[in-house]
């Protein structure tokens, strides 16, 4: 909370420099289940969740911002008396988003009744129930996945999205997925009219690296697409390399991020959230995929109802993917990637024995 058009901290006591500013980076918490909903400041006292109230100063106007980063704020947030950063390193798992309270049309009908049309956010402008709104707009790009078999072979068990208790999978498993994106930078939270920025509210540094797609089993964000645990009769000999039978209990099978389907994408882990793209000479995306199968590798049969031996093998895929823009931008948009799989393919040398041909005779005389 600022005095309005500045970023002067808002004071309780706006005549006493000493006084706490009312709100300083303060963390606001919004109703669960909801889009829009009433902010509020809770703390914790006595083991239990309270909830702290603010006034109004008697005199003033004020402007409000806020920023919202996950778990990605990398360091002090800083403010120069013109703009306000809050930088940041993403993974690919967090959200940043920013918001400026804006009066609606609602408001604004109220307020064209006033003989000073600026008096808001004021005590005044909350006594005539004009208070202000934030809309939070998101800063990155937004992918989802999902995948779907070139055939019923790749999907495992003839392409069943219905899979028994348990049972040797031969299909393709996804690994990772991976999109190239800078990874850090700063939230612009706020600025000053002087300084509002020609681009979007956010800045990137660095070099960019290859953000992996988390996983998502049952609603829980995880590192990785698949939990190598799952594979309760395999032994895992390196992380690219095993032996053994794959048997995949029936409890485990929404850990496998792979294809039910040759025609119904099925969805792959949580969202990847990326640098958006944001001038005219940006127009693609780095993307790679890896994927892994449970191929046999010898038909060893030294004794009676002995198993051949398997192994995992992993192919990776690297392509560029083309967004369309929105309003010149990807930013704030969010797209699904339908991507489709291969799986390996058994080499099967026919051979065929040529006939000799007919030469006829040669004549030899021994005389």
């Amino acid at each position: 909370m600022f005095d309005k058009g500045t970023l002067t901290l808002a004071k309780v006591d706006p005549t006493n420099p000493a006084s706490p500013a009312l709100y300083d980076d303060v963390e606001l918490t919004t109703p669960a289940g909801v889009n829009s909903g009433i902010a509020e400041e809770i703390y914790t006292i006595s083991g239990n969740d309270s909830i702290r109230y603010k006034y109004y100063p008697s005199s003033g106007k004020f402007d409000f911002w806020g920023y919202f980063a996950d778990d990605a704020v990398s360091g002090p947030v800083t403010n120069d008396g013109a703009v306000v950063k809050v930088p940041f390193t993403i993974t690919g798992a967090q959200d940043l988003m920013v918001a400026k309270a804006d009066t609606t049309t609602a408001q604004w009908n109220i307020i064209e009744g006033w003989s000073d049309k600026s008096r808001f956010y004021s005590s005044y402008a909350a006594r005539n129930n004009v208070q202000p709104e934030m809309t939070f707009k998101h800063l990155l790009t937004r992918f989802t996945f999902s995948v779907v078999g070139n055939d019923n072979d790749v999907c495992g068990f003839n392409g069943g999205a219905s899979l028994p208790a348990s049972g040797i999978y031969s299909g393709v498993f996804v690994k990772s997925i991976k999109v190239k994106s800078k990874e850090t930078g700063n939230i612009i939270a706020a600025y000053t009219g002087t300084a509002k920025p020609t681009k979007e509210l956010i800045e990137f540094t660095g070099n960019p690296v290859m953000l992996p797609l988390s996983g998502e089993y049952d609603g829980t964000k995880v590192d990785s697409l698949y939990d190598q645990s799952v594979f309760t009769t395999s032994k895992w000999l390196d992380n690219d390399f095993m032996k053994g039978v794959l048997t995949i209990g029936g409890t485990h099978w929404a850990k496998i991020m792979r294809p039910t389907s040759s025609t119904t994408p099925t969805k792959v882990g949580g969202a990847l959230l990326v640098q958006p793209l944001v001038t005219d000479g940006e127009t693609t995306y780095d993307l790679e995929v890896e994927i892994g199968q449970y191929l046999v590798v010898k038909d060893e049969h030294p004794a009676p109802g002995t198993d051949p031996v398997h192994e995992i093998r992993y192919f990776k895929a690297t392509n560029q993917i083309t967004p369309t823009k929105v309003n010149g931008t990807t930013q704030g948009v969010s797209y699904n990637v339908k991507i489709t799989l291969y799986g390996f393919e058994k080499i099967d040398v026919t051979t065929t024995l040529d006939q000799w041909l007919n030469g006829g005779e040669i004549p030899f005389d021994a005389d």
